[in-house]
């Protein structure tokens, strides 16, 4: 949208929410007004509440991944002036957490994702929004695939499934909150190897 808004044209404390504060009644979202469809990546103001379509906004150059709540963003109304935005520091599992997430409800009737070619493909693809200023690293690649075998109580191995290593899922297809990793995300400390030919070997700590 050009030029800043200051002021909805609509009243924004006559919307009546759900209790999640992800719907309202009326169908009316972001400077513009209008509705959103499910699965569209919206951003929350933290100050007024709403929720904003991401090429409405000036602070954003790319269309984040679905379920990205990973940000603090303040629209132009309640600041007066120009948005603020602001990425979080992310750990690299809530990165792969995130971008499971977006694979996953982007085609709900795939089971289970390459860490290479899908997981690691969609981080890359986002890696400028995910690490503003951050320069990848020659071994990026393989800090993936070790948050996926260590931290099996969030990403689930295909293996016993598919009989390939490298496959992958969420054990529950959730939305990302910040609660989901304040506790611990890595199995109870145990190592289980799984013996096949050619197959992985997963070390869970």
């Amino acid at each position: 949208m050009e030029g800043v808004v200051k002021k909805f044209k609509y009243d924004l404390d006559a919307l009546e929410w759900d209790d999640q504060h992800r719907r309202n009644k009326e169908g009316v979202y972001c400077y513009c007004g209008l509705d959103y469809n499910d699965g569209d990546p919206m951003l929350h103001c933290e100050g007024c509440q709403q929720l904003f379509h991401w090429d409405c906004v000036s602070c954003l150059k790319a269309k984040p991944l679905r379920g990205d709540i990973f940000y603090r963003f303040k629209c132009s109304v309640c600041t007066a002036g120009g948005e603020e935005y602001e990425r979080d520091m992310l750990s690299w599992v809530q990165v792969i957490y995130l971008a499971l997430y977006h694979l996953s409800t982007g085609d709900p009737g795939k089971k289970y994702f390459r860490w290479r070619e899908n997981i690691c493909a969609t981080i890359n693809d986002n890696w400028s929004s995910l690490y503003p200023g951050k320069s990848k690293t020659a071994t990026w690649q393989n800090t993936v695939a070790g948050c996926l075998s260590t931290h099996s109580a969030l990403f689930k191995s295909g293996f016993e499934d598919t009989q390939q290593s490298g496959n992958w899922t969420l054990h529950e297809v959730v939305a990302p909150t910040r609660e989901r990793f304040k506790g611990p995300t890595k199995a109870a400390k145990r190592t289980r190897r799984k013996e096949a030919t050619g197959a992985e070997q997963e070390i869970l700590a």
